[in-house]
């Protein structure tokens, strides 16, 4: 059990009724146990009659402790009922605006508080009061600025409203002379496509002729370019059938000088690649399947790289590591593309030869070359 509210000390009656019990409390315990018509009294005059009445047992002593109880019945819980040296460890976070009053209701009640640590409590008190006027200076100070700020604010609100609403007023009255200019346009256009009818129906065959003529100066513009074209697909045809045909007359004499000599040879090594891999780089793409058929028919065993190496070269350089012979003609081929292949060869100790012409005679005349070598 707690100590009753008139059995405290009377340090505490004070503080009690300034800080424990609310504005509305005191007002609550004055209309409860005052006659009707002095229920209101100034703030002094309700002080003074607080502390009197809870300085006895009494009504109004009784009934303001069953507010007190109530009002801080979690802390009386959890605090009244320790020992005094561990409320004294725990006091000092009950010094702020939020638990001021549970702390000083908490303190007068305690059954284990002697009257020195009254005394200290007390100081505490007196000392947190003065703390609590210069925090309440500056919560007024605040109080003042966002007052100010808030005034200031509400003005900027009230010329934006009344900004808006002047806009709002001049866009109701520009979508109004919008719909007049729609409604007119619309009356245009109207006048516009019955204008084009009338001259569509005078000037049709005006209109048609034109349009005619200008089909026609397509067509004939096609037919020149077609013409044009024609030309130059017989004349490439015939260039293409040229060359196609010397191809084929340099491979067959390149074919039947080989045929003929691997006849007339007793020696393997001097006309037969024996199964050696060739690499020829670059020369005619078209060319390919005739270059296949010469090193095959040596006995070799072709492969083939068109010699553009900008986006790979190390598909190059894999090719020349896996030849015992590379060829590189340097008509078709990019100075870039010659260089590598003759780094690339010195470099895997791969024989090659670099030659002047991507004729089907001059490959096979290198051939001949290396496979007597």
């Amino acid at each position: 059990m707690s100590k009753n509210i008139w059995e405290i000390n009377e340090k505490y009656f004070c503080p009690i009724a300034g800080f424990c019990l609310s504005t509305e409390e005191q007002n609550l315990i004055l209309s409860k146990y005052v006659r009707k018509g002095r229920q209101k009294a100034v703030a002094r005059v309700m002080h003074d009659f607080i502390i009197t009445g809870i300085s006895k047992e009494s009504v109004i002593a009784k009934y303001t402790q069953k507010i007190l109880n109530k009002k801080y019945s979690e802390e009386i819980t959890q605090l009244n009922n320790i020992e005094a040296n561990e409320w004294i460890e725990k006091e000092d976070t009950f010094l702020n605006w939020k638990d001021f009053g549970a702390f000083i209701w908490v303190s007068a009640s305690h059954k284990k508080l002697s009257e020195k640590d009254d005394d200290r409590i007390m100081h505490k008190i007196h000392m947190y009061s003065h703390e609590m006027y210069f925090e309440f200076q500056n919560v007024q100070k605040n109080l003042i600025r966002l007052e100010n700020k808030y005034e200031t604010t509400f003005e900027k609100y009230l010329n934006i409203r009344k900004k808006y609403k002047e806009l709002n007023k001049e866009v109701k009255f520009l979508k109004t002379l919008n719909n007049q200019f729609l409604s007119k346009n619309i009356q245009l256009e109207d006048l516009i496509e019955n204008a084009k009818t009338d001259i569509i129906e005078k000037d049709g065959l005006t209109t048609q002729l034109r349009l005619l003529k200008q089909q026609l100066d397509i067509k004939e513009k096609e037919i020149k370019e077609l013409k044009a074209d024609n030309k130059q697909l017989y004349k490439k045809s015939g260039s293409q059938e040229t060359l196609l045909s010397e191809i084929k007359h340099d491979f067959n004499e390149v074919i039947s000088n080989f045929k003929l000599q691997q006849t007339n040879c007793n020696t393997c090594d001097r006309v037969d690649l024996c199964k050696k891999k060739v690499l020829i780089v670059g020369g005619l793409t078209k060319m390919e399947s005739f270059y296949r058929k010469i090193v095959n028919e040596m006995g070799g065993q072709f492969n083939y790289h068109d010699g553009y190496c900008h986006q790979n070269e190390s598909t190059l350089s894999n090719l020349i590591k896996k030849s015992d012979l590379v060829l590189c003609p340097v008509d078709v081929n990019s100075h870039a593309a010659c260089l590598q292949v003759k780094k690339a060869c010195k470099k895997t100790g791969t024989n090659f030869y670099m030659l002047r012409k991507s004729s089907i005679s001059s490959v096979y005349n290198t051939l001949r070359v290396a496979a007597s070598a």
